[in-house]
């Protein structure tokens, strides 16, 4: 991880990817229920999804991303109010 990078904000990262995918559209009657879920979750995330965070963006990065990306951004954007 690069020095400039917060190991807070990589802990941050990781919940707010987890929650989207396991949590926001859970509903658990019991507490044992809840963390019976977490358990099997936690395994399956780090199988499919985990890897490394990086923290630096560079211009040919950027730039390979809005190619790839080009087609959704063109459509957000001739949809927004003006």
């Amino acid at each position: 991880m690069p020095p400039h990078v917060s190991w807070l904000n990589q802990a941050e990262l990781l919940l707010w990817a987890f929650s989207a995918r396991y949590l926001q559209h859970g509903d658990w009657k019991r507490r044992s229920d809840f963390i019976a879920h977490l358990d099997v979750s936690w395994l399956e995330y780090n199988r499919l999804y985990a890897h490394p965070f990086t923290g630096f963006w560079t211009r040919a990065k950027m730039h390979d991303w809005f190619e790839r990306h080009r087609r959704c951004l063109c459509w957000i954007t001739s949809r927004t109010l003006h």
